[in-house]
């Protein structure tokens, strides 16, 4: 007597498209990455342009943490879930110039989150010292993370130029309309125009935030077959 092991043929529901799961996923780290951003901004101390022992101290045992667990990780969902749905949006005409600017963006939004977040890690370890010494440290690492700025300066760079050739990608292939090209330039624009602690600031970040998960939104209702 034999038995039949093969196994049951999968379940599926053909009403939804199969990518579907994933992309709401997708869209739930995306909307979550931008809601983790906004805190870290409300919560990072104010930048003139140096950092300072007040500046790193201030915050307590937080600094590390905030930055390692919720700053960082945030730039990187953000930089992978944005590539993805502008690929989703991007696939007509359009699509060469959406699949170069999503892999710059790519590419720029992961090295900035790393860099952002390695940068603070001898900071931290300073103001683990005692007062007099943590000073002295954080004054003597001024100067060589001073020179790092290109590491930070040129992802952003590379995000922005990225995200702005994808963006015009997906509108010529009708993922997005062509309004979202010139809010995108205008917020780019304004992020590396104004200083870091100046008063529009606080609002251009909300402004790309919203901008990031309307894009999103566009893109899982293209995934859900609604657009």
């Amino acid at each position: 007597m034999s038995t039949d092991l093969a196994p049951a043929a999968p379940t599926t529901r053909p009403d939804l498209p199969p990518l579907l799961p994933a992309a709401r996923l997708a869209f739930a780290l995306l909307v979550l990455s931008q809601l983790a951003l906004v805190v870290f901004a409300w919560w990072e101390p104010p930048f003139d342009g140096s950092t300072s022992y007040d500046d790193v101290a201030g915050p307590g045992a937080a600094y590390w943490p905030m930055h390692v667990l919720l700053g960082g990780p945030a730039f990187a969902l953000t930089a992978v879930t944005t590539t993805v749905f502008l690929l989703v949006l991007g696939t007509g005409r359009g699509r060469a110039l959406t699949l170069i600017g999503a892999t710059a963006q790519l590419l720029g939004g992961l090295v900035f989150a790393l860099v952002v977040t390695a940068e603070v890690l001898p900071l931290a370890f300073a103001v683990q010292a005692p007062e007099a010494t943590g000073r002295a440290q954080v004054e003597a690492l001024a100067e060589p993370l001073a020179g790092y700025g290109p590491y930070v300066l040129v992802p952003m760079l590379v995000v922005a130029l990225g995200a702005l050739l994808a963006i015009t990608g997906a509108a010529l292939s009708g993922g997005l309309p062509w309004w979202v090209i010139g809010v995108a330039v205008v917020v780019a624009a304004l992020v590396f125009a104004l200083p870091p602690d100046g008063a529009l600031v606080p609002a251009v970040d909300l402004a790309q935030r919203a901008l990031w998960v309307y894009v999103g939104w566009r893109g899982l209702r293209v995934a859900s077959g609604r657009a």
